[in-house]
């Protein structure tokens, strides 16, 4: 027999009784002493809070009147007209842009073609010594991710529609050309599309029937880019790019996106094979700039090198191209 059956053996029914009362008892007290506790502390914080309260109707009704007092005052200097200076500034736009030479001198109005532009050009054809004219048409389709849409909506609502024709009808005509800038909607298309798809878009880049213009994430901004954003949304497409083709040169099909003419890009892959490192020098008539660029993964699409971004102005505006230099 056990210890504990033992005890229960002994302990009557009186003193089950008794020993329930008392536990009862017990926790009663054990209640009664929480709960007057709880009150307590409960009235603590509500006094407390009536204080604060108190306090921030007080600051309330202060400040309030410190700044009624303000636009008391300001409406009465409001009443005076204040005198209006100019800001002060390094570069004074209107003096620099003199110098740009953006418009032809024989353009006399903002219209590019008018009856200036076509008395000259009547007057040059009947010249024997002047070429023909020659018009080149490149299909190209700007679409600009983050105007109006979003890139979400932009790319399943227009870009993908646009790049599926696009590889459909140059395999249908073989004499059509087509241009892409922006690599970011290319690479939403590259990620979903078949692999046969794919294919046909490698052999159409490298047949050179489609060209990738600038190769940048983005077209960049016309006013407002700055030279490091620049670079970063490069470096961003050519990691993008590198993978399936192999781009040689870069073009930009909107040459007033480009703040600072770029002189020169060099591309320098470092002993271990681990890196490139690619220095980009622009400048401008305010200040020259020098960045530098890591890109860590391999990049078949660059090799080691110095590149020239040649930067032309012409009667019909300024050009930028990007070309290899030979034996550098």
């Amino acid at each position: 027999m056990t210890f504990s059956s033992r005890i229960c053996r002994r302990i009557t029914p009186k003193g089950f009784a008794i020993t329930a009362v008392g536990l009862t008892i017990v926790l009663c007290v054990y209640y009664t002493n929480y709960v007057s506790d709880v009150n307590q502390r409960g009235n603590q914080s509500q006094r407390n809070d009536i204080l604060d309260v108190g306090q921030s109707r007080r600051h309330f009704r202060s400040s309030f009147r410190e700044q009624a007092a303000r636009l008391v005052m300001e409406k009465k200097d409001l009443e005076i007209c204040p005198k209006l200076t100019a800001a002060e500034a390094d570069v004074n736009t209107n003096d620099v842009f003199k110098d740009f030479e953006f418009q032809p001198s024989w353009m006399k109005s903002k219209e590019y073609w008018d009856k200036v532009f076509e008395d000259r050009y009547e007057r040059q054809k009947m010249d024997p010594e002047k070429p023909h004219l020659k018009v080149i048409i490149v299909p190209h389709s700007h679409n600009d991710p983050g105007w109006l849409k979003t890139f979400e909506h932009y790319f399943h609502y227009s870009s993908r529609q646009i790049m599926n024709n696009m590889v459909a009808k140059l395999q249908q005509y073989k004499n059509l050309t087509f241009i892409w800038s922006e690599v970011s909607f290319l690479n939403a298309w590259w990620e979903e599309a078949h692999p046969s798809k794919q294919r046909a878009l490698r052999d159409l880049v490298q047949s050179g029937r489609l060209e990738i213009t600038t190769g940048g994430w983005v077209m960049t901004d016309e006013a407002n880019v700055h030279l490091y954003a620049m670079v970063d949304q490069l470096i961003e497409a050519i990691n993008a790019q590198a993978a399936a083709f192999e781009p040689t040169v870069a073009l930009s099909s909107l040459p007033i996106n480009q703040p600072h003419p770029i002189e020169n890009i060099r591309v320098v892959q470092t002993r271990f094979g681990e890196a490139i490192v690619v220095e980009l020098e622009a400048s401008s008539v305010f200040l020259p700039r020098r960045v530098v660029g890591i890109f860590k993964p391999q990049l078949p699409a660059f090799t080691p090198g110095k590149y020239s971004l040649i930067h032309k102005r012409s009667d019909t505006g300024p050009s930028l191209r990007l070309l290899k230099i030979s034996g550098e």
